[in-house]
Formats: structure tokens, sequence, C-alpha cells
């Protein structure tokens, strides 16, 4: 089971990964474990998918079924 990590850690994880470093390189700088690197990864995808989907016109209800989440996620995430 991962932690749960900071809004600031997170943001750490996501700028290392522009950067080009691995996720065990980015557990071991940030002394966390490398489940919760790929943990932050998978959703930074996921929410530029969210995105990409409302940008493309689907509404609210239709991204929240298809990622399988809940329509105040899809808000957050992509704006509505």
């Amino acid at each position: 089971m991962t932690m749960p990590l900071s809004i600031e850690r997170a943001a750490a994880v996501r700028r290392l990964v522009g950067l080009g470093y691995r996720d065990d390189q980015i557990a071991s700088l940030l002394r966390i474990e490398r489940a919760t690197v790929v943990d932050v990864m998978q959703r930074a995808e996921r929410d530029a998918a969210i995105r990409a989907a409302r940008a493309g016109g689907k509404s609210i209800s239709q991204v929240a079924a298809e990622f399988n989440v809940a329509n105040v996620t899809v808000r957050r995430i992509g704006g509505g």
C-alpha cells in the first residue's frame, strides 16, 4: 500500500519524471516507495486523459463513466 504524498512531494515526483528520472531514482531521491512514484505517474496520466476527453466535448457524466470516477473528480480535474 502506498502512502499519500503532500501536494508538494507529488509535484516533485511529476517534475522529476519530466526531467527524465526513472521511478527507482525518484523513489531514492525523495525517500518514498517506488510504488508511490508509479501511483503518482499513473494519476497524472489519468488526469491528462480526463482533461483531453473533456476538451474533446464529452460531458462530465460520460467522462466519469469512462474513467470510473465520480463526477466531482472530473470537475476538479478537467473543469466543468
